[in-house]
């Protein structure tokens, strides 16, 4: 019985970790939509990579990537490598593309050979001048063949947008960490003092194991509808899928949240306030307030720091382990029950 009481415990901890990182995950795109940091990334990695302001400008400025986005939307997020080629080749080469010079295809001539040499010429003012020496290197590889020098293009703008989504990633994973604390504070979800009642209070653990099948079961339901669909399915707004997850957080009995006077705390449909969950005070200038805010942390510090890491590894890799132990807990139930019937004689 120890063994599967463990493992309902794990189970409702894994859940509540899965919606608080849900909740991040909604809340971290509400600000990159606000923000645009994708998009600010990526301009950041184009400039990087062209060297020269002014070329990126006219790059961003071609029909090719113009096209991606509006003047209300802002710059693009994301720009197809061999939209960035076809765009930079032109933006350099504004004459025609490389090889429409009437070379191509005539044996023992080179495609490619006047626009090397306008790559070559340039002059140490010119927007492309930082670039210069790389186009170069990446005309010579391509031997003449037009394809071939299209394709090192996007090689090279794929290796340089590797590095930026490095860049987006760290960022990223940062902000959740930062908004996995606030979450945490704001909601009281102490790890610590949540697995305590699921220990000791069958009916909780029990609500909670049925709540978090219910949601993988729909879960999977759902990504399994969806990858036979042949259209793309309607995605909730990040800010329908944060107060979403907020209200079932809140709905689960869970010993998290504030408590003020008079109010009727959410857990255990309890009239009275536990002390750690009650509300420590806005005014921090009092000395109770700031008493209360010191109790509180004394107590819930550990548990909020590691609800915090827990939220940082995201709710992909806590709805993975979700799925399993839920895998789990099918096989060691059943077993359970075979051995606590009588043998019969």
């Amino acid at each position: 019985m120890f063994g599967s009481q463990t493992l309902d415990v794990a189970i409702g901890m894994v859940f509540v970790y899965l919606l608080l990182s849900l909740i991040c995950s909604a809340a971290n795109e509400v600000i990159e939509s606000k923000l645009k940091n994708r998009a600010k990334s990526l301009e950041l990695g184009i400039r990087n990579l062209l060297g020269d302001k002014g070329l990126a400008d006219e790059l961003y400025a071609h029909d090719l990537v113009k096209g991606l986005f509006t003047d209300k939307q802002g710059k693009p997020s994301y720009i197809p490598s061999r939209t960035f080629a076809l765009a930079l080749l032109n933006t350099v080469f504004p004459g025609g593309a490389p090889g429409a010079d009437g070379q191509a295809g005539v044996p023992g001539t080179n495609p490619l050979a006047s626009f090397r040499a306008t790559i070559a010429a340039l002059p140490e003012g010119s927007p492309a001048a930082p670039i210069k020496q790389a186009l170069l290197t990446l005309i010579d590889d391509a031997q003449g063949d037009v394809n071939k020098l299209k394709a090192n293009i996007e090689n090279w703008y794929d290796a340089a947008m590797d590095r930026v989504s490095g860049w987006y990633k760290r960022r990223v994973h940062a902000i959740i960490l930062l908004l996995g604390l606030v979450v945490t504070i704001a909601l009281n979800a102490d790890s610590a003092y949540i697995a305590r009642h699921l220990a000791t209070e069958p009916a909780l653990r029990n609500s909670l194991v049925s709540a978090s099948q219910t949601f993988a079961q729909k879960e999977n339901d759902a990504a399994k509808q969806a990858s036979g669909q042949t259209t793309e399915p309607s995605a909730e707004s990040a800010e329908t899928r944060f107060k979403n997850n907020l209200e079932q957080i809140n709905g689960l009995g869970l010993p998290i949240g504030w408590a003020t006077e008079g109010a009727v705390p959410r857990f255990n449909g309890k009239v009275e306030v536990d002390e750690y969950l009650r509300w420590p005070g806005w005014h921090l200038n009092e000395s109770t307030v700031r008493h209360n805010w010191f109790k509180q942390i004394k107590f819930h510090w550990l548990g909020w720091l590691l609800t915090a890491l827990a939220i940082s590894l995201g709710a992909p890799f806590w709805f993975d382990m979700l799925n399993k132990l839920i895998v789990v807990r099918s096989t060691v139930k059943p077993k359970e029950k075979s051995g606590e019937e009588p043998s019969k004689a």
